[in-house]
């Protein structure tokens, strides 16, 4: 296990890019990240958090603008205009992923979720790496890291740690735009009531 500063950005993106899984500090909790176009590091991110695609639940994908989810998901002018409204909030939003987007992993959902980091060191790792997997820092059941000493102390199997802390105390809220009305499937840090 490796422990890093923010400051030394480009091993951390070495790490990514060489498929390791890597601890971050983010806007909401502390978060478990791996290139979402690797495979195999998608395998090993499953395996630590055990949770296998069979699960129906999906990990969400990171990206730095809306204009990258077009490579993965489709989504009506309703769901473009949610979207657009909350890409800066603390918001998972979940679409559906295109037919013509294949992926060992993502083969097994119809349904993607995606967001925009609003964390300045999150946001740079991703413009150097492309778009990262993303899960929160815990093992199944338990409440997810907030700081890098704990990822340290309760997540074995991460490959680096970066260090700081996280800057909110709950996940983000997650808002399904797959179907005909939006659906809020979590309230996390941001509170959605109405649309």
């Amino acid at each position: 296990m490796k422990i890093l500063a923010q400051k030394n950005l480009a091993e951390a993106v070495k790490a990514v890019k060489a498929g390791k899984i890597l601890a971050v500090p983010t806007e909401t909790v502390f978060a478990l990240v791996v290139k979402a176009s690797d495979e195999d590091a998608i395998k090993m991110l499953c395996a630590l958090k055990t949770q296998m695609p069979s699960s129906g639940k999906v990990f969400t994908i990171l990206v730095p603008n809306l204009d990258v989810i077009s490579k993965y998901a489709k989504m009506n002018r309703r769901a473009k205009n949610l979207a657009l409204h909350f890409a800066n909030s603390e918001v998972t939003m979940i679409v559906p992923k295109k037919q013509s987007f294949k992926s060992e992993y993502f083969d097994h959902f119809k349904n993607i979720g995606f967001r925009i980091p609003q964390h300045k060191y999150l946001m740079s790792l991703i413009k150097k790496t492309g778009p990262l997997l993303i899960a929160s820092a815990n093992l199944h059941g338990d409440s997810p890291c907030m700081n890098d000493k704990e990822v340290k102390e309760r997540v074995p199997g991460v490959d680096v740690i970066v260090r700081g802390r996280a800057q909110g105390e709950m996940p983000t809220t997650v808002l399904d735009l797959s179907g005909e009305e939006p659906i809020v499937r979590r309230q996390g840090g941001l509170l959605i009531v109405r649309y």
